[in-house]
């Protein structure tokens, strides 16, 4: 990893560890609105991103670029006369812009691993997803679900799961990621008609709940495998790694009560906790520096 990426990860990390302090004394929450400042100061100064944004050539990346310094000279201004509150406002406001310039001109290293989890996350989904359609025609023909290992669609899943592995073994894993998302909207369409709906929906739909329960918490084991992987890729500093617990303890209390409700078939809360649950996982991913796309769950 380059010391522009480690450095932007560290500087995201310690932003969200420092949001925590919302509770503390005067004196204290001056103290973090200072190394607030300092982190965000650092982040506008980094010179290899800097240079990398000025010269992308890309518009938009600049102007967040230029709002985000005009944020942080305003905070400077109203931290100087001791107007605390507005001051973070404007620090969390240029955090969030120059976040977002390097978003859009990002460090080739750190978008190359990016792109690995994407196709990871991708490949998981389409599995689960593959694996609820089977078992739905499976059932409304009466036979086993190995018997269609030759049904076009569970075919063509296989030859595009396989063609993105081969794009991704030779790294081209932005192709691979572009045919992973085809199998997954040919999948939502089989699904679809498979239920017998002429309406072919954005997410994918269930016969039953306790289906669509079975691929969320598919999703959520994807994410959950994917947390060991970040800290030896990324290589979190401490404050990052701090952020990452938190984020997974909630994940794993939203999981436990998910799983409780699943128990007792109350399918809708169920739903709604294990997302939750996925959700902070993936908040756990950004914590160490990934920025992860959230897929369409299944409504």
């Amino acid at each position: 990893m380059t010391g522009a990426a480690r450095s932007w990860i560290a500087s995201v990390a310690g932003a969200l560890a420092l949001a925590a302090a919302a509770d503390a004394s005067p004196a204290e929450s001056r103290t973090a609105l200072e190394q607030k400042e300092a982190l965000v100061r650092r982040l506008l100064t980094d010179s290899p991103a800097v240079q990398r944004i000025d010269a992308s050539g890309n518009p938009q990346a600049q102007a967040f670029f230029r709002d985000a310094r005009a944020r942080h000279d305003e905070a400077l201004r109203l931290m100087a006369a001791a107007d605390n509150a507005r001051a973070e406002q404007e620090l969390n406001e240029a955090l969030w812009l120059a976040g977002k310039a390097r978003q859009l001109v990002p460090d080739p290293m750190l978008r190359a691993i990016e792109l690995r989890f994407q196709n990871r996350g991708l490949a998981r989904a389409i599995e689960a997803l593959r694996d609820a359609y089977a078992a739905h025609l499976a059932k409304a023909r009466g036979v086993a679900v190995e018997s269609l290992a030759a049904d076009p669609v569970v075919t063509r899943t296989r030859e595009r799961l396989e063609q993105a592995d081969a794009l991704a073994a030779s790294e081209n894993v932005h192709e691979a990621n572009a045919v992973l998302r085809g199998a997954e909207r040919e999948l939502m369409v089989a699904m679809t008609r498979a239920l017998g709906s002429t309406t072919v929906h954005v997410s994918a739909r269930f016969e039953q709940p306790a289906d669509e329960y079975a691929y969320e918490a598919a999703r959520r084991r994807g994410y959950f495998e994917l947390l060991p992987i970040a800290r030896v890729q990324l290589d979190p500093g401490r404050e990052a790694i701090a952020a990452m617990e938190r984020h997974v303890a909630a994940s794993a209390s939203w999981n436990e009560r998910a799983e409780k409700l699943a128990a007792r078939h109350e399918y809708p809360a169920a739903l709604d906790a294990v997302r939750r649950s996925t959700a902070a996982l993936q908040e756990a991913l950004a914590a160490a520096g990934l920025v992860v796309p959230r897929e369409t769950a299944a409504r």
